[in-house]
């Protein structure tokens, strides 16, 4: 009779339909050509396998690591006399950068009389994938006038702007990055 033992392999969540996740390996006392199939899958159409074992992504679609982190296949080797083994085959997914960050129009009330190097609020923005971001201004009406840290402190770098009765709203464009993808948005402060 052939064996076949539970096994675990893993993919990325970004990988192309046709990637080659690995090989099933079954034996046979007998030494007999075997024949690998699967029986069911948690996913229906996600993967494949070959008669020979391998292992591919059929439908890169049905594999998000955002929605599940592991797939769970039963598989099957057989021999030439329909003598049959099966398994539980794991595909565990690993994350990849393929979200996109996203920041949201936000307004901030400030005091006017607000001292230079004050963090005046701090921006926030999500990423399904739990990367890491960047902000950075990307424009100001008044130059200048605030600074934002990398972890997105928006700081008071000029107070010479900073006048109720000239202007109450001051205008700052914020880029949001995850090294890969980029969002934008306006952040309004209002005094």
């Amino acid at each position: 009779n052939p064996t076949l033992n539970d096994t675990i392999l893993g993919v990325s969540e970004d990988e192309a339909n046709g990637f080659s996740i690995g090989f099933l390996v079954g034996s046979d006392a007998d030494g007999e050509t075997l024949v690998y199939r699967l029986d069911s899958a948690e996913y229906e159409g996600a993967f494949e396998i070959t008669g020979e074992g391998e292992v591919r992504v059929l439908n890169t679609n049905l594999i998000d690591y955002e929605s599940d982190v592991s797939h769970y296949l039963y598989v099957s080797v057989l021999d030439p006399d329909n003598r049959k083994a099966s398994a539980l085959l794991t595909v565990n997914i690993s994350n990849a950068n393929d979200n996109s960050p996203v920041f949201n129009d936000t307004t901030i009330v400030m005091y006017e009389n607000e001292s230079v190097g004050n963090s005046i609020a701090k921006l926030f923005a999500s990423d399904a994938d739990n990367s890491v971001l960047t902000f950075r201004i990307d424009y100001q009406e008044h130059a200048n006038t605030f600074t934002l840290t990398n972890s997105g402190d928006l700081v008071l770098a000029n107070a010479s702007e900073v006048d109720y009765e000239t202007d109450s709203t001051h205008l700052v464009m914020v880029y949001v990055t995850d090294g890969l993808a980029t969002d934008s948005g306006l952040v309004t402060v209002m005094l």
